[in-house]
């Protein structure tokens, strides 16, 4: 799965490109760059493009503010390479994960 939080051309393009088959990519940032999305990509490996929009931005100020303050503390539960995406999410599915994962597309971090 990726998820593009920042709406431009660049990230959609760099998103989708790490998709793997039946990889879901999901744009939650408004853009007003043009994209362009062919039949090939919607069919080659049963991948999956969504849009959702569910916050303003005086969420997103204040999600900015709790950051900036120290007091939004992400729990970290499982670290695993890129490659283990599927076994993750399928455990995501399954109610194995409690907290956040985060999959390293390169070298695992310590």
């Amino acid at each position: 799965m990726s998820i593009d939080f920042v709406g431009t051309k660049a990230t959609f393009d760099l998103g989708r490109s790490v998709l793997g088959s039946g990889g879901r990519f999901v744009a939650v940032a408004l853009g007003s760059e043009a994209v362009s999305v062919t039949a090939d990509d919607l069919i080659d490996g049963g991948k999956s493009y969504l849009g959702a929009y569910s916050s303003t931005m005086a969420d997103l100020a204040r999600a900015i503010a709790l950051a900036e303050a120290g007091r939004l503390r992400p729990v970290v539960t499982r670290k695993a390479p890129l490659g283990e995406a599927a076994t993750v999410l399928n455990d995501l599915r399954d109610g194995k994960i409690v907290g956040r994962s985060v999959l390293f597309p390169g070298p695992m971090e310590p």
